[in-house]
C-alpha cells in the first residue's frame, strides 16, 4: 500500500500491525521513524497523517 498526501495512518499501533502483518512495537517504530524523517505528523486526537512534499 502507497500513502499519498493527507492519507491517515492507521489508528492505533494494533491496527496497524494486523493490516501489515507485523509485530505492533515494529509498527509502532516504523511510524515512529517517518515522522522522525519528516514524512508523517502526528496530530493530537486526530492521527497521524502524511506531509505534502516539498
Amino acid at each position: 500500500m502507497r500513502w499519498r498526501f493527507a492519507d491517515r495512518s492507521p489508528r492505533h499501533a494494533y491496527e496497524g500491525s494486523q493490516q501489515y502483518g507485523v509485530a505492533i512495537g515494529t509498527a509502532r517504530r516504523a511510524i515512529e521513524e517517518l515522522r522522525d524523517r519528516g514524512l508523517v505528523v502526528t496530530l493530537a486526537s486526530k492521527g497521524t497523517f502524511v506531509v505534502e512534499p516539498d
